[in-house]
């Protein structure tokens, strides 16, 4: 779960109530009623924006990530894009609109090049000088929701069937979404 702390109270609900029948079955296990031990981890990403976002389980391991910093962030750039040169007005920019959030960074940086700000000519990356005239997503969310209706309106209907969904559904269920 993603920006827990902007979540809606049932989709708060739903992640305590995953998280604690996870715990409970893990416990079961732990007594020996099952054969062999089952996994789960669920992630949840908050920003400390007061209580809102706080989850207060019993018996939960929780990690506490540090935004990147400016270093970090010109680092996790020139690994995903496999080259040190990278222009500093760029990574600049980039880390300052992604807040050193990892997945928005990653998010940013696949907007640039699918909108062809950020080309490869098969030795390696070109990038503009600085990125202040191109227009950025302002949020994860608004990247993510960018994708899905850049998709058509088919492909829309079926990931809309896929997110109420209690079950898989099979090819044949979602042909007849469209």
């Amino acid at each position: 779960f993603d920006d827990f702390h902007a979540a809606s109270e049932p989709v708060r609900l739903f992640a305590v109530s995953l998280v604690q029948a996870t715990s409970d079955l893990l416990a079961r296990a732990a007594e020996g009623e099952f054969a062999c031990k089952p996994r789960l981890t669920i992630v949840i990403a908050r920003r400390p924006l007061g209580r809102r976002g706080e989850l207060e389980l019993d018996g939960q391991r929780r990690f506490d990530l540090a935004p990147f910093d400016g270093e970090q962030t010109r680092d996790f750039l020139r690994r995903a894009f496999s080259q040190e040169t990278i222009p500093d007005d760029v990574l600049r920019h980039l880390a300052s609109a992604a807040g050193g959030n990892p997945r928005f960074l990653l998010e940013l940086a696949q907007h640039l090049v699918e909108k062809g700000h950020v080309t490869h000519d098969g030795t390696g990356w070109a990038f503009p000088p600085t990125l202040s005239s191109i227009s950025l997503p302002d949020s994860l969310r608004e990247a993510v929701e960018a994708r899905v209706n850049a998709l058509g309106s088919d492909a829309t209907t079926v990931l809309q069937w896929l997110a109420i969904a209690h079950a898989p559904l099979s090819v044949h269920a979602l042909q007849h979404c469209t």
